[in-house]
């Protein structure tokens, strides 16, 4: 197991780890003492947790709302019958799936008998995010001030850094979303300082950390995972995410080897198709009132425990009483067919199969991956276990899980990406680049009857082509940066203090052309806003515009050179999506 080192910092530091998961969320924290090897723990204890929800360490991701859209019982609060009860009685909205709001337009949704839930009235959301944030944060602190009576609270509240995890497929715009929501819900103030003690980090690099943290991942010189790779499955309520990485064997460190996979097929998907079936077998009959019943059975133990196609799974969910020959159901228990229900897990299994090879297959040119980790809620399903080992033993792949039920895996796995920094470069995702102008050649063919610019400065200029900030697939690590010259002059006089310029992603399976206007597989992906009023040519301003990768998160700066020295600007990113 990982032996970690005794925090170096100089004063004490609470971090607080949110896993906002589609169907249950959950927190973990550490306390950071100067001197002493942090230990990562979860916030056990919530709210009619322990009756209603059990040893889980995660609670439902559920809202009731009122009519006024006030929030009026949170988590496992809304499995009390007193307040199951209430709702109905007073009209309360019950939301439910709400971080699937947030997912990227560009990635597929969900299945097609799916259909997402609505948010209440006129919230928004981030909104909606705020209002569970908050209820976790609040849980999250009386547990630790029980917990831990020899810390002081408001000695440690300014000094709280979070960490939010987030599917793989997500980034800035859905980032930009997650930190609104911590301002609203009062964990961050909106300004430089409370942005810095807000972190990011994928669900799938949250898992590795976990799977390291457990010794489930072995860091040895000696391992096999030196000379060979792995794929990390995060099997979620909602999104299963794939990350491939090998171990650096000089410094123990790990470095992501193919694009991060993300699909919508989580465990919950599952249970909706299960529900699909219920509803079509047992609508106008007797026992159409139980069908809820039916649906809350197979999702805390039949689905769990299916092993295989050539048994019966058995849904226990009425009385002694309750019998329906036709429809296999008796003494309150219905029986279904092995294939019937391999049938509910199917589309799951097919698209987390997809993704692997995708990723076995962008991982080839690196190392030849021969281990899969299974991880997560979902993790717990013996089919799933089962047929992925059997399916991927073909291609040489050993699948394992931990001994331990890894439900809270990217809660903890989060903690760790904090203070352990195990994970040292990353692939990207996307190719990023300028629109930028190049003074005309006309001995050049390709700007031949191309549209020129005059500026001020009496220069003619081709706008339109494409300068690369960062390419697709390359590998980025941590803290780099990625520089391209950019120049402008102004056409006008006014808004020469500051510049804006698009920053664009090419979405194109090719290298990315030279020229913007010639192809349409570019759009902007974001705006940076930079501070220009040192620069002592406003009109002709030539500058290197920096974009800086900490983890999951981008950030962009803008640089020159005056008096011979590099000047750097902060810049602002702005999302459009």
């Amino acid at each position: 197991m990982y032996e970690r080192e005794a925090y170096a910092g100089t004063e004490q530091r609470l971090v607080l780890a949110f896993d906002l998961g589609t169907i249950f969320s959950g927190v973990s924290y550490c306390i950071l003492n100067p001197g002493v090897v942090p230990e990562i723990e979860g916030v056990n204890r919530y709210p009619a947790h322990q009756e209603y929800v059990g040893r889980n360490c995660k609670i439902p991701s559920v809202i009731y709302y009122d009519q006024y859209d006030v929030p009026r019982a949170c988590g496992a609060e809304t499995l009390q019958p007193s307040v199951v009860d209430e709702a109905e009685e007073h009209g309360w909205v019950k939301v439910e799936w709400f971080k699937l709001h947030l997912r990227p337009k560009t990635m597929k949704a969900f299945a097609p008998e799916t259909i997402l839930p609505s948010l209440p009235g006129a919230k928004l959301a981030c909104e909606v995010l705020a209002d569970f944030f908050g209820y976790l944060f609040r849980c999250a602190r009386t547990y630790i001030q029980e917990a831990h009576d020899e810390i002081r609270w408001e000695t440690l509240e300014d000094n709280i850094h979070f960490v939010f995890s987030h599917p793989n497929g997500w980034g800035g715009p859905q980032q930009k979303v997650l930190r609104k929501a911590a301002v609203l819900s009062k964990l961050i103030a909106d300004d430089e300082a409370g942005h810095f003690r807000m972190q990011f980090v994928t669900e799938g690099e949250a898992s590795l950390n976990y799977c390291i943290h457990q010794g489930f991942v072995p860091t040895g010189a000696s391992t096999q995972f030196v000379s060979k790779g792995a794929i990390v499955v995060d099997a979620g309520g909602g999104t299963i995410n794939m990350s491939a990485y090998s171990l650096l064997p000089r410094d123990m460190r790990f470095e992501e080897i193919a694009e991060s996979q993300c699909v919508f097929q989580g465990s919950a998907f599952v249970t909706q198709r299960a529900k699909s079936f219920f509803q079509a077998e047992f609508m106008d009959s007797s026992m159409e009132g139980d069908i809820p019943q039916m649906v809350e059975a197979f999702d805390k133990l039949a689905k769990v425990t299916f092993a295989n196609e050539t048994s019966m799974a058995y849904v226990k969910f009425g009385r002694l009483r309750d019998n329906d020959p036709k429809r296999n159901v008796r003494n309150g228990k219905l029986a279904i067919s092995g294939s019937r229900v391999a049938g509910f897990f199917r589309p799951s299994f097919d698209a987390i199969m997809d993704a692997i090879v995708i990723q076995i297959e962008k991982a080839r040119s690196k190392e030849h991956i021969t281990v899969v980790y299974l991880v997560g809620g979902f993790a717990a399903s013996e089919w799933l276990f089962r047929s992925l080992s059997e399916h991927l033993r073909f291609l040489g792949i050993t699948v394992f899980r931990p001994d331990k039920h890894s439900s809270k895996a990217v809660a903890d796995g989060a903690v760790s990406f904090y203070i352990d920094k195990f994970v040292k470069s990353r692939i990207a995702k996307h190719t990023y680049g300028l629109s930028t102008g190049v003074l005309y050649n006309p001995n050049n063919p390709e700007q031949l009857g191309r549209t020129l610019q005059n500026g001020i400065c009496g220069l003619n200029s081709d706008y339109g082509a494409f300068s690369t900030v960062l390419s697709k697939g390359s590998t980025v690590q941590q803290s780099s940066e990625a520089r391209t010259r950019h120049w402008s002059h102004a056409v006008q006089t006014d808004g020469l203090d500051s510049i804006k310029v698009n920053v664009y992603e090419f979405s194109g399976e090719s290298e990315a052309p030279r020229w913007m206007d010639r192809n349409t597989d570019f759009k902007t992906a974001f705006t940076v806003r930079a501070d220009t009023k040192n620069f002592r040519n406003k009109y002709w301003r030539s500058f290197q515009m920096i974009l800086v990768f900490e983890a999951a998160e981008l950030k962009a700066q803008v640089c020159w050179i005056a008096d011979g020295k590099e000047v750097r600007s902060p810049a602002q990113i702005i999302y459009h999506d």
